[in-house]
Formats: structure tokens, C-alpha cells, sequence
């Protein structure tokens, strides 16, 4: 059988300085030991999605919040799954680990623009590991006051076998764990009530276009309100 090699990736025990992530603090905003701290974590799934428009629409404080962005991959999981040994070359598995870190990485930087809008300070990581004990672990090296995640919509009988990462992190982590539940199906929110807001559809592309489109709109919408909000020029007196 041919070996198959891994793309390696950092691990959080192989991370010396953790604050080499941090994107710089917006000008006049609070110092970042005074920021409340946010673990985000974030996947390429729909419920990775929206998992983080919940976070950014409900729980982000501008001026005052730090979001540490974390996204794990698990090489040897990815390739494991499914036929991959059987149906794909070394090449393609390869290849479809680096799309996947290039797409979390372009959402990741997409946020960090977002959020720099608001006056929120951020880092990201994208490490190798379980994303269990990822999330974990980041949560209590960055000293997160609240961790997000995904809730994966498991069967009784997978959720008994291999349990969930959000129930995991709910029941070991030292601090409030928000867990985001999958929204509803489209038969249900065409009978939601016209006040809801429309959400944007999520559906899932290689290139994560979707959530990017989403984070595109948002900061649009805030550059709209900043415009807004300007105080308007005094009138120039004509002699």
C-alpha cells in the first residue's frame, strides 16, 4: 500500500509567543488585558458560518472586545475519512488540505478587517489537533472570558458513540460556553414571521464565497453607518 504523507501543521504546544497572531489594537480603543476575551471556533461548515455571524451580531462589543479565532485540522482524521486512501492520490489530498487552509484563512483575515471596523482587536490560529482539546487549550492560553461553538446536529446514537466537541468543551471548560445552534430548515423560516431578519443562505462552496459575501455586506453596511454618524461640515460663510 502506498504511504500516504500528511501536510503538517503547528500544533498549540509547538506555539512560543502567543501573541504573534494578534493583529494590532484599534487606535484609542481599550488595552488588551482590559478587552473581554472571546474564543471563537470556527470551521468551514455551515454551522462554522454561523456560529460566527451570531458571534460578530450578538455577543461582540465594539471597543471593548479581543476575538481569538481558532480553527483545528486533523491531517490524519481527514484523510482516514471516507474512501480517501482508496479513490484519491497523494496529490489530491494535498491539495484539499492546503484549499482548506487557504479558505479558513481568507475568513479569518476577511474578520480581522471586520472587526478592526468596530474596534474589536483579534487573533486567529489555524492549528493541528483535535479540536477538542484545541479549543481548550487556546481558550485558557489566550485567558478567554467565553468560548463559541458550532453545535453539530448528531444522532442519538453517533452523539452516545463519539459524543460532540461542543458538548465536550461545554462540560470541561473553566468558563461560560456559548453553544449556537443550527438554524432553522427553510420550511420552518418560510413560516417564521415577516419580522425575522432574512438570513443569507450558506450554502457551502470550496472557496468559502459565501461567508465572505456575508462578511462583504457587513462591512458595507458599517461603512454606511460610519458615514452616518459623521458629524456634519459646517457651512463655509461666504464674504
Amino acid at each position: 500500500m502506498t504511504n500516504h504523507p500528511i501536510l503538517r501543521f503547528q500544533s498549540v504546544s509547538e506555539i512560543a509567543d502567543w501573541t504573534s497572531t494578534a493583529a494590532p489594537l484599534p487606535e484609542g480603543g481599550r488595552p488588551l488585558a482590559a478587552r473581554r476575551k472571546i474564543v471563537l471556533a470556527y470551521d468551514t461548515s455551515r454551522l462554522g458560518d454561523e456560529a460566527l455571524q451570531w458571534t460578530f451580531d450578538e455577543l461582540l462589543r465594539d471597543d471593548e472586545d479581543h476575538l481569538v479565532l481558532v480553527t483545528a485540522v486533523e491531517p490524519t482524521r481527514w484523510v482516514a475519512s471516507g474512501l480517501a486512501l482508496l479513490t484519491q492520490s497523494e496529490a489530491e489530498i494535498r491539495s484539499q488540505l492546503a484549499r482548506h487552509e487557504s479558505a479558513v484563512r481568507a475568513v479569518q483575515s476577511a474578520v480581522t478587517a471586520l472587526c478592526l471596523r468596530r474596534g474589536i482587536s483579534t487573533q486567529t490560529f489555524f492549528v493541528e489537533g483535535d479540536a477538542r482539546d484545541v479549543i481548550l487549550d487556546v481558550a485558557d492560553r489566550t485567558h478567554a472570558d467565553v468560548i463559541v461553538v458550532g453545535a453539530r446536529g448528531l444522532g442519538a446514537v453517533k452523539r452516545a458513540v463519539l459524543g460532540s466537541t461542543s458538548q465536550f468543551v461545554s462540560q470541561n471548560a473553566t468558563v461560560p460556553v456559548v453553544i449556537v445552534k443550527q438554524k432553522k430548515s427553510a420550511e420552518e423560516a418560510s413560516a417564521a414571521t415577516a419580522a425575522e431578519p432574512v438570513a443569507l443562505p450558506l450554502e457551502r462552496t470550496k472557496t468559502c464565497g459565501t461567508i465572505l459575501d456575508w462578511i462583504s455586506l457587513k462591512d458595507k453596511a458599517i461603512e454606511k453607518k460610519l458615514r452616518e454618524d459623521a458629524p456634519a461640515a459646517d457651512p463655509v460663510d461666504e464674504e
